[in-house]
């Protein structure tokens, strides 16, 4: 039975072979690890190219495009009635909802209470509890 470490080291061995071939058989370790991040990426670059939805998965274009009808009307809903606010924060688990975070200063007429009423009434179809 083989065992763990002569396994792994059949399963990378193409890597390492090819890794071995751009080095020109180099033993020097910066020459390897040169050559392990200029393969990785050519890879990335690969992927990039030809499936396009990776880079945005990369680039954050799809969390703004899922978030934007939310932020619209949160947005809408905090101008009438906060002094001043801003977004800070947003997260995204997968499989479920996204969070969105705000620094929001309240005037001082309003309570707590009553700006998370309002954001909530507002904006009813695009957040939950």
């Amino acid at each position: 039975m083989a065992s763990s470490l002569e396994k792994a080291k059949t399963d990378m061995g193409s890597f390492t072979g090819l890794i071995d071939l751009v080095t020109l058989g180099s033993r020097r370790p910066m020459r390897q690890l040169l050559a392990y991040y200029v393969i990785m990426g050519l890879v990335v670059a690969a992927l990039l190219y030809f499936f396009p939805i990776v880079g945005q998965a990369f680039s954050g274009g799809r969390l703004t495009q899922m978030t934007d009808g939310a932020q619209e009307r949160v947005g809408g809903v905090l101008d009438e009635v906060a002094g001043r606010w801003r977004l800070d924060e947003i997260k995204t688990h997968d499989g479920k909802p996204s969070q969105m975070y705000y620094l929001v200063l309240i005037r001082k007429s309003m309570t707590r209470d009553d700006l998370i009423t309002s954001v909530r009434a507002g904006a009813t179809d695009s957040i939950i509890d």
